[in-house]
């Protein structure tokens, strides 16, 4: 993944408050993914979650999924913050 295939990612995903990231420095989507969980502002869940595109594990209803905390034969838990509190 390129890095201006991540920052499109960080809009289709709904994460468009990450996307200080500027596209066409050269450097690697992963590259990319590292810095924000550096810094703070991805969970390495997230990353993970957007460099193999996989959108729906990232938002549910007003909520930006975090973390997967567990999961079992009913159902997953997890971790979330409510985009507008």
């Amino acid at each position: 993944v390129t890095r201006d295939e991540f920052v499109r990612s960080l809009g289709e995903a709904g994460l468009t408050a990450l996307a200080e990231l500027r596209p066409g420095d050269g450097t690697t989507g992963s590259a990319a993914a590292r810095e924000l969980v550096d810094s703070g502002k991805l969970t390495q869940y997230q990353a993970d979650a957007l460099l193999a595109r996989r959108f729906d594990d990232l938002v549910m209803g007003n909520y930006e999924i975090l973390d997967r905390l567990g999961a079992g034969g009913m159902g997953a838990v997890f971790k979330a913050r409510h985009r507008r509190m």
